[in-house]
Parts: C-alpha cells; structure tokens; sequence
C-alpha cells in the first residue's frame, strides 16, 4: 500500500501554521522533506510528527527562530530520529526530552527530572562559563544562542567571541547579523551577512541580507539578495512580497504584480 503524503498546504491546515512556517521548520528539521517525483515537498506521517511538535511549540510563543534552530541542531547531531523525541516549551527555549532524559537544545544543557521545579528553573538559566571554556567554539555558539532572548548584548559579544576562535564558520557570523539586524544596526548586520554568504550560500541569510539593504535604502542591492534567495529557495513568500514592493516603487508594475501573485500562491 503507498503511504499518503501530505502537500504544503495540507499540512499547514492541519497543523494551524502558515505554509512559509510549515517551509522553514522542515528546511530545518527534516532530512529529506521532498519525495521524488512530485513538484511540491510533501510529507509523511513522521515528518508531520516533527511539524506538529514545532507547531505546538509556535502556540507557546516560542519564537520560529529558536524553534528551526533547535529542529537544525538536533538533526545534525547524533541523537536519532527527531520524530522519536519529545519537544517541549520552557519559557523561550526548546526542551528536548528522549526517556528520562531532558536537556535544552540551544545550550545541550541536561537535567534528568524536569518536573521538579528546582530543574525547570536551572534549565531557564543562562550556561555557566569557565576560562577554558570561552576558549572552545561551540561553547561560546551556544552560549550566544542562549542569551539571545535575554541579553541581546551579551549575546552579540558571546558571538563575536565565537568568531574571533574560528571565523570560517558561518553559522555564528549569521546569528551576529541576526541580533544586529533586531538591534537596529543594519549596517552591521549586512557585513555580517556578506561574511556568512562568503563561507556558504543560505536562502534564509540572503532574504536577511535584502531586508537590512532595504533598511540602509540600498534597494538595488536589496533587490539582488531577494533574487538569489529566491534562486535557492523559491518558496521564500516573503520575499516576493518585499521584491513587489520594491518594483513598485521603481515603477516597475508588471514585475511588481509578478511577485505580488507569486506571493499569494505560496501563501
């Protein structure tokens, strides 16, 4: 018996997200999120597993950054099936729980038995530092990415930290742009952009890039980011949106109204 798949669509409107979210967390979280032979991804029971945890954890005011991060990082790591984990909200932050064991996943940060109060607040708690530690890549990644929703600076810092130990890894030059783009500093965000882009070409980093433009007035470069997200990734709604916008204000009405159906059937 074939299994049923699900389109995009479908699984948006069973899971109450839009179909750029249902997009973003399987970019994020699921290995092969297309099958062969169809001309839009679909999924499968297990993928729609993973998708209602991220949903689920959308409704608990999560946000979608932490939320494809977390689905990234488990998927890349050597913990298994994301489907066989249990995801869960604590505050901000992704809780991962497989058996008795508990750890956040932005931090790796473990604790056994969650439902004692004294763990859930320790789990909340930034990740204690040693001298050796801010020494190591990976600890200063995550602990950037654990202050991210807390101390914005802090967070900024922890990631240049990061940078200056290993500055070909692009994932921490993208969260620095990120932070400065929600600091109101775009002109540091976009250097930080075109660094992560240098290293390795990611559609979410290239849309970023447009917006900052766009924020700096660059439009004409703006417009170049948008279309080479959209080159990788062409189901970026928003940035057909954005690219609408911006034809229109070069009075560019055909390409305007291109982009702007685009975006509808997408969304």
């Amino acid at each position: 018996m074939t299994e049923h798949t699900y389109t995009v669509r479908e699984a948006a409107s069973l899971l109450d997200l839009t179909p750029t979210q249902v997009r973003s967390f399987a970019r994020a979280g699921l290995d092969h999120p297309a099958i062969a032979g169809t001309d839009e991804a679909r999924f499968n029971f297990r993928d729609l597993v993973v998708l209602r945890m991220a949903a689920a954890l959308k409704k608990a005011d999560v946000p979608s950054r932490a939320i494809s991060r977390a689905l990234a990082q488990l998927r890349s790591s050597d913990v298994g099936q994301v489907a066989g984990l249990t995801l869960e909200a604590l505050g901000p932050h992704v809780v991962v729980r497989d058996g008795k064991e508990v750890w956040r996943a932005d931090s790796g940060q473990f604790q056994f038995e969650l439902s004692e109060p004294r763990a859930a607040e320790a789990l909340m708690q930034p990740i204690e530092m040693t001298a050796a530690d801010a020494g190591d890549f990976d600890t200063c990644f995550s602990r950037a990415l654990s202050l991210e929703n807390e101390d914005a600076a802090a967070a900024i810092e922890w990631y240049q930290r990061a940078i200056d130990l290993e500055p070909a890894r692009w994932e921490a030059h993208t969260g620095l742009g990120f932070l400065l783009q929600q600091e109101g500093d775009a002109a540091r965000a976009v250097e930080s952009y075109q660094r992560a882009l240098a290293i390795d070409a990611d559609a979410t980093v290239e849309f970023n890039l447009g917006v900052a433009l766009d924020d700096l007035g660059r439009s004409d470069e703006s417009v170049l980011a948008y279309q080479r997200a959209l080159a990788l990734d062409p189901t970026i709604a928003d940035a057909h949106f954005n690219l609408s916008g911006l034809f229109e204000k070069r009075g560019d009405r055909p390409a305007a109204l291109r982009h702007m159906i685009a975006y509808r059937e997408l969304n």
